[in-house]
């Protein structure tokens, strides 16, 4: 294996810690971080998305989720089985970026269960 096949298997494993703490990396950032080229590393994304372990966005990339969340439930359960499957559901969704939300009980448990594990400000 060459230094340069080394370096590369460092920045893919920089980035994919990133992803899994972040859910999305920065061009630019992970560039001043790595003390590489920003070239060098949407070169490095380009490859990475082509491998299938990530999708890229512009100015970087996000994790790659399987495919929409999409929850059908045609008999109402209890509000206790909303809560519990809200914070499932919770656990897995990234931390950046937007979601979108419909109406329904599921969809309020999932808003208190955002509440509720919202880290506090001191102040």
């Amino acid at each position: 294996m060459t230094v340069q096949h080394i370096q590369a298997a460092a920045r893919y494993q920089a980035i994919t810690d990133l992803l899994a703490a972040d859910g999305r990396v920065d061009v630019v950032d992970i560039a001043n971080r790595l003390g590489v080229a920003q070239e060098t590393i949407r070169r490095d994304l380009r490859a990475m998305e082509s491998a299938g372990k990530l999708q890229r966005v512009h100015g970087g990339a996000v994790r790659l989720v399987a495919g929409p969340l999409t929850l059908v439930n045609n008999h109402p359960p209890a509000a206790q089985d909303d809560l519990e499957l809200a914070a499932q559901v919770w656990h897995e969704l990234p931390r950046r970026g937007t979601i979108l939300l419909g109406a329904g009980g599921l969809t309020l448990a999932l808003a208190q269960v955002m509440v509720i594990s919202r880290p506090r400000r001191m102040g």
